[in-house]
């Protein structure tokens, strides 16, 4: 008997964290070099079951990863992209393209791991292009998966010569619904079915499991790899829920209608050959075999699912906003997300601002409340953005995607500022109106009304400046700025001219009108110094 060292423990779980942050590479990258293009085609190329099909297979053999798949047709589903049934067709292709990176991993690579790992080191430093970058990454990924392999079928290596340790897993000792179990467990546990196989060929490649121990295993990472898109509907929509619901039950239906003939399969048809290559085969046979069954099903399953879930009765007020924190898996995903929300928060402010010009004219306690409950709002919309975002940090991004972040942060803090100006300010100044029985002038507040439409209108340009970064929209925004601030200059010159032709009305109400145009012009600088960090011209916008 020859019992595992402390050091053979350690190099086992680095190994295993190896296998695992390469594969998060190898997606990771893989989705930032065609991720949106991929969300684009998935949305679009999903008209019918078999396209369906076609477009998850080789999204996911794309991406490297069926958990991302099934995470982005769930959000996808949720979003209103693509219809539930037909997201039931991507879910049976993303099983099939989840079996090109076990394929992959099945070659005996180990040897070259090292050599992999430092082309994809080498490409990632001395690349000068954001793209061969992420191609270095993506190499280095694959190096990683298969040296994480070789220092774990190392570690286990005394094992090998442990007879109580060998009749027990080889020789059928452990019972195979704790295969499918543990497998079960330990695929939901890392979120990948690939490391869970990866993991089983390395065991095999050392002799420590037999193949009809690993089918079961296969098996089992089949089902838990559908509870990584479970968790990715919580908080969404039904659709979403429904969707992510019939990949569980596709993958769980499938396991236990194969698990009865499993030593048939075993006895028949893979008697002979490389068990790491059969373990590999067997896993692509299994996911086609499962997606043959139930493609004629898909109608059948989707009506069975929407009897199971049906939509509750709203019996109170639906939540005004609200960010889906399933969505920060896909930073691209996530970004828009935050965006939409900052639509919302766009009509807030500006009807703060109509309201707000209207109570200078004609104060109204309930309109004062209404603006100042909805600046409460404001804030939190911005502090729920802005954490939403910065979650984002750790996750791997191109330039664009991060100057997009930023460009949104950026954006809801100038609607913040300006919700700050008009409660501090602005309907204090009318509240000081009212409560005193005085009014501005006449021409007072007619030129007061000009500088307001300059405020509006700038208002709308820094939110078209926001939503196109278009170059044009950011120089006329300066030029703006300017007219504003010379048309300030002329309103305190005209304000002092009545002051000084002993106007009764612009006397009483002098503090105000000074201090409303200063506020108005506050407002007014918020707004035009918002500059996106990547401006394009108007042609390139329009082909956007």
């Amino acid at each position: 008997m020859v019992p595992l060292q402390p050091l053979d423990y350690i190099n086992l779980l680095s190994g295993l964290m190896l296998l695992l942050y390469g594969i998060s590479q190898v997606s990771a990258n893989m989705q930032i070099i065609a991720g949106a293009r991929l969300r684009t085609y998935l949305s679009t190329l999903t008209r019918n079951r078999l396209t369906g099909i076609i477009t998850g297979t080789f999204a996911t053999a794309l991406l490297q990863s069926s958990s991302a798949t099934t995470v982005i047709t769930v959000t996808l589903v949720g979003s209103g992209l693509i219809s539930f049934t037909a997201s039931l067709g991507v879910l049976l292709g993303a099983n099939i393209g989840t079996t090109l990176t076990v394929q992959l991993i099945s070659f005996s690579l180990q040897d070259y791991a090292l050599f992999m790992t430092g082309v994809g080191a080498g490409i990632r430093f001395f690349g000068k292009k954001d793209r061969t970058i992420y191609f270095g990454r993506l190499i280095l990924g694959f190096g990683l998966i298969f040296l994480g392999m070789k220092f774990m079928g190392a570690s286990v290596d005394p094992l090998r010569h442990n007879a109580q340790f060998l009749s027990y897993f080889v020789e059928g000792g452990v019972p195979k619904i704790f295969l499918v179990l543990g497998a079960f467990l330990f695929t939901a546990m890392v979120q990948a079915s690939a490391a869970t196989i990866a993991l089983t060929l390395s065991f095999a490649a050392s002799g420590l499991i037999d193949f009809h121990s690993a089918m079961y295993i296969v098996v089992g990472s089949n089902i838990g790899t559908g509870v990584t898109a479970l968790l990715a509907s919580f908080g969404s929509n039904l659709q979403a829920r429904k969707t992510a619901l019939a990949n569980i039950i596709f993958n769980t239906l499938g396991a236990l209608a194969i698990i009865p003939f499993l030593p048939y399969i075993h006895a028949n048809f893979f008697t002979e050959g490389d068990i790491a290559r059969n373990i590999a085969n067997f896993h692509t046979l299994f996911n086609i075999a499962l997606t043959i069954v139930f493609f004629p099903l898909i109608g059948l399953v989707a009506a069975m699912i929407d009897r199971l879930i049906k939509p509750r009765k709203v019996t109170t007020a639906p939540a005004e906003y609200f960010l889906d924190r399933s969505l920060q898996s896909s930073p691209d995903l996530a970004i828009q997300e935050a965006r939409k929300l900052t639509i919302n928060m766009t009509g807030m402010c500006r009807e703060m601002l109509t309201s707000s010009f209207a109570l200078i004219d004609r104060y109204e306690i309930d309109r004062s409340w209404k603006i100042q409950n909805m600046d409460d709002r404001l804030d939190a919309m911005n502090l729920d953005i802005r954490l939403y975002l910065t979650s984002l940090s750790h996750r791997e991004m191109n330039p664009a995607e991060s100057n997009l972040l930023f460009d949104t942060i950026n954006y809801a803090t100038t609607l913040e500022y300006v919700g700050d100006v008009l409660v501090k300010n602005v309907i204090k100044l009318s509240r000081k109106l009212n409560r005193e029985k005085i009014r501005l002038s006449e021409e007072g507040y007619r030129e007061l009304q000009e500088l307001e439409a300059m405020t509006l209108e700038n208002f709308d340009l820094c939110h078209q400046l926001y939503l196109t970064s278009q170059r044009s929209l950011h120089v006329q925004l300066q030029d703006n700025h300017q007219k504003v601030r010379k048309k300030e200059n002329q309103l305190m010159q005209s304000h002092i001219q009545r002051l000084q032709q002993g106007l009764q009305a612009s006397v009483a109400t002098t503090t105000v009108h000074t201090d409303l145009v200063a506020n108005l012009e506050r407002i007014n600088s918020h707004l035009c110094r918002f500059e996106p960090l990547t401006m394009v011209d108007d042609k390139a916008a329009e082909e956007a």
